[in-house]
């Protein structure tokens, strides 16, 4: 079966199919893809889907897909003279007993191109970072570490906050201390998805730096509410109200940042819906952060990389360690396309 524009009963804004909503095989859209294409039911409904674009000027849009050649475009690959530390990642997370998030964002930021990881974890690891991350290990206190966590963004043009973190009143002080006491893109992400961290007062000095990266239930826990029917809404009602770039996790992954501008991606699928990916997400958009990269394209990049490892992975099985070793070959994919 064929669509025309969209498949009737599909909501051409929220992408929720009322009972009876067409089931096509393929949909061909007018001018531009609909949000309801790309979200809720509407892939399901949709098949396989051609745009046609009838010449119409679509770059006054204020939402935009994200394609490979956008971020072939936005993120630089590394120079021939390129210094280990050129682009260096700080990954400030862990805690007793929980150290593998931390791990896997550190080691996806290596596997993303930063030369150089500082992983520090407050409390400090038994036996230094996890096996096999080259990373340097930065261990911090266990208490009242905000300062000697700031300490370890020297040298790094970028820093992950919150992967294995925990969620004690110490730990979100600490992460509270970083978010005001640097000037580098922060990524918060996991445990540091918190209203006592994320401040508008405290944001707004920091000149758009700040991505947040939550699922649905971290964005209850920061907004009170899950996401609505209109995702797109809830996600930009979140960047104009914390002051940050969020990124909402999903089947189709939304960027916004304050004012209005958002990106989307939707080449990941369920592969991704597993323990950990977040984390390595979170490593990736820091090391293109790191790489100069602004944070909103950055983030936009990142999940697009992030959707295309999940795609080269087996259909079942997948767990986040395995993402590690694809992301070369999901840069590749872009890269060399």
């Amino acid at each position: 079966m064929l669509a025309i524009d969209i498949p009737s009963g599909v909501n051409g804004d929220t992408g929720i199919a009322s009972d009876g909503a067409v089931r096509a095989d393929c949909t061909v859209t007018m001018g531009a893809f609909k949000p309801g294409l790309l979200l809720r039911d509407g892939p399901d409904h949709a098949g396989d889907v051609t745009v046609e674009t009838l010449g119409l000027d679509v770059k006054s849009a204020q939402a935009h897909i994200v394609e490979n050649a956008d971020v072939r475009g936005w993120v630089p690959r590394r120079p021939r003279v390129a210094h280990k530390w050129r682009g260096a990642v700080c990954v400030i997370g862990g805690s007793p007993g929980l150290y593998g998030a931390a791990g896997l964002a550190a080691a996806a930021a290596q596997r993303a191109g930063s030369g150089m990881v500082r992983l520090a974890i407050p409390g400090g690891t038994p036996s230094g970072p996890p096996k096999p991350i080259a990373a340097l290990g930065a261990d911090l206190p266990l208490r009242r570490w905000g300062k000697a966590a700031i300490e370890a963004t020297d040298r790094c043009a970028a820093a992950v906050i919150g992967p294995g973190l925990g969620r004690s009143r110490e730990a979100l002080e600490g992460a509270a201390d970083v978010l005001a006491g640097t000037t580098i893109p922060l990524v918060l992400d996991a445990d540091a998805l918190d209203p006592s961290v994320i401040r508008p007062d405290v944001i707004g000095k920091r000149g758009g730096q700040v991505v947040i990266a939550p699922h649905d239930a971290e964005f209850d826990r920061l907004t009170g509410h899950y996401p609505g029917a209109d995702r797109i809404w809830d996600v930009r009602e979140l960047a104009d109200s914390s002051g940050c770039i969020v990124l909402l996790k999903g089947p189709t992954t939304i960027v916004a940042e304050p004012g209005g501008r958002v990106l989307m991606t939707n080449s990941g699928d369920q592969r991704l819906a597993t323990g950990g990916t977040g984390d390595v997400l979170a490593g990736v958009l820091a090391s293109f952060c790191a790489r100069g990269v602004p944070p909103f394209e950055a983030a936009a990049a990142a999940a697009h990389v992030h959707g295309i490892a999940g795609r080269l992975g087996p259909k079942d099985g997948l767990v986040a360690d395995d993402l590690l070793g694809l992301l070369p070959h999901a840069l590749a994919a872009v890269f060399d396309a």
